[in-house]
C-alpha cells in the first residue's frame, strides 16, 4: 500500500506526500528490523523535508534515524537523535504523533538505561546541535 501511495504522489510531483509515504516505508522497514531499507527511505525522506522547510517531518525523520540506531545498539547516537528531534518538535510547538507516543518512551527509557550516567551529557549534545548538525548528523555525514 505505501509503495502505491509514493507512486500516486511521485506521479502527481507532491513533495510532502513523497517524503510522507518514503517515512511511512521507513517505518514499515524499521518494524521488520531491515535497518538499511529504513535507512534509505528515511534519508530520502529527511531530504525532501529539508528541501520544502517542513520541520515536523524533519523531526519525524530524525525520530527514525534514532530508532535505527537503537535497533543498532548504538545507544549514544539514538539518544542524540532523539534530543534533536525532541527540540525540533519543542521550537515548532508539536509532539510526537500520540499513536507512536509509547513506542518513543520505551525506547528513550532504554536508552537511557543503556547509557546510565552518561545519557545526560550524550542528550545534551544532541539537544544543542544546530538543525543543519542534526540533519547531517542522522545523514551520517558529520560525527
Amino acid at each position: 500500500m505505501d509503495e502505491e501511495s509514493l507512486a500516486i504522489r511521485r506521479g502527481l510531483g507532491n513533495p510532502w506526500g513523497i517524503a510522507e509515504s518514503l517515512i511511512n516505508l521507513g517505518k514499515t522497514a524499521l518494524a521488520q528490523r531491515d535497518h538499511t531499507v529504513a535507512r534509505d527511505h528515511y534519508a530520502a525522506g529527511l531530504n525532501i523535508k529539508q528541501e520544502i522547510v517542513d520541520k515536523q517531518g524533519i523531526a519525524d525523520c530524525l525520530e527514525g534515524f534514532a530508532r535505527i540506531a537503537s535497533g543498532q545498539a548504538n545507544a549514544e547516537r539514538a539518544a542524540r537523535l532523539y534530543a534533536t528531534a525532541q527540540i525540533l518538535r519543542q521550537r515548532v510547538g508539536v509532539s510526537p504523533v500520540s499513536i507512536e507516543r509509547a513506542e518513543y518512551d520505551r525506547d528513550v527509557t532504554a536508552v537511557r538505561a543503556r547509557l546510565g550516567a552518561t545519557f545526560d551529557a550524550v542528550w545534551e549534545s544532541g539537544y544543542t546541535m544546530t538543525l543543519e548538525q542534526a540533519i547531517a548528523y542522522a545523514l551520517g555525514t558529520a560525527t
